[in-house]
């Protein structure tokens, strides 16, 4: 199921197997983990960054928005991400020295 951009691919179409998101490729970043949730999805790379796409209606990508990420997005964080988790509707990180949830609607 590719809709709300969940898959990454600048769209939301459905595709049938597995392949590589464009954005990550051409920059170069290296993803450590993914982590997904009932319509969205975050990557965490091996610089401890955060990218976030899918669903957004509940804040739950970390952008200050409503809107969908139909791609990659990386969200600005102050601190390094430990590691994430994805509800339905709420995400939650774990930064270096303390815990932030980027929504719980």
């Amino acid at each position: 199921m590719g809709n709300y951009g969940r898959l990454g691919h600048y769209h939301g179409v459905s595709m049938s197997k597995p392949s590589m998101i464009d954005l990550f490729r051409k920059k170069r970043v290296v993803v450590k983990d993914i982590k997904v949730g009932g319509r969205h999805t975050f990557a965490i790379t091996d610089k401890h960054e955060l990218y976030a796409w899918g669903f957004g209606y509940y804040y739950q990508l970390g952008t200050s928005s409503q809107e969908d990420c139909l791609e990659p997005t990386k969200i600005n964080l102050t601190k390094k991400v430990a590691s994430a988790s994805c509800g339905y509707f709420h995400s939650a990180l774990i930064l270096e020295n303390q815990i932030n949830e980027t929504n719980s609607d």
